[in-house]
């Protein structure tokens, strides 16, 4: 009887102790949606005013407008992370479909067009790093490998060559996007297996402290403990 009212409070000890579930992965995907949300509203306020000037077409704005519903309609999304099921890990499961594939789509479109006279080169990186921080490591490098072809073929139909500055460029962005969601892959990976780590030690400690209380607290001598102060930190009932 005694093992088992032992067994009882050290497992609800460690169930309670473990309550903290690992909610980086949520937190981080509220993040980078969050981001979205205001780069979508950004790209459809610059083609609205690019429409009014006549500097872009309707349907620009249309396929912004289009960006800015995906946008919000993600918030209702499930995160990615340990808990999602095995589709979510695929490059081309519907989930990314919907998020990073969709933004490296329309900013590719943005960049074929030369829209409003822009350049959206450096937008490239937001797909790529939103897939590097929440998703397999193999959709980060196809979304980079995607948008350095895009790029490489944009220099190509505006020169009808790669031998000049602009294919230079476009393979140095290129170049760029591939040690961007590589790295940035990586970092989160270590990033992750630390705090996994760290969370690890933090529940064997809560159970180690928990475990010394009820032996103190079984004890029919008196315990009292106190800090350099003098100030009492610890008694058991006794």
């Amino acid at each position: 009887m005694c093992r088992r009212v032992w067994r009882q409070r050290l497992g609800g000890a460690a169930a309670g102790d473990g309550i903290d579930d690992d909610t980086r992965a949520p937190r981080r995907w509220r993040l980078l949606m969050a981001a979205r949300r205001l780069i979508a509203l950004a790209l459809l306020a610059l083609q609205v005013n690019a429409w009014h000037s006549s500097a872009a077409s309707l349907w620009l704005v249309g396929l912004c407008a289009a960006l800015v519903g995906l946008a919000l309609a993600s918030f209702a999304w499930p995160p990615p992370g340990p808990t999602a099921p095995p589709r979510v890990s695929r490059p081309l499961s519907l989930l990314w479909l919907l998020t990073a594939w969709s933004d490296l789509a329309v900013i590719a479109a943005l960049q074929w067009v030369g829209a409003g006279g822009l350049s959206y080169v450096p937008l490239f990186v937001w797909p790529v790093l939103m897939a590097a921080v929440t998703g397999p490591r193999l959709l980060a490098l196809g979304l980079a490998a995607a948008a350095t072809l895009v790029l490489l073929a944009h220099s190509w139909r505006i020169l009808g060559s790669l031998d000049s500055s602009e294919g230079l460029q476009a393979a140095i962005a290129g170049t760029g996007l591939l040690a961007t969601a590589w790295l940035a892959s990586q970092l989160t990976a270590r990033l992750d297996r630390a705090q996994a780590a760290a969370l690890r030690s933090r529940q064997l400690a809560q159970l180690h402290s928990r475990i010394n209380d009820v032996i103190a607290a079984g004890l029919s001598e008196g315990v009292v403990v106190l800090d350099a102060d003098g100030h009492p930190w610890y008694a058991n009932p006794a």
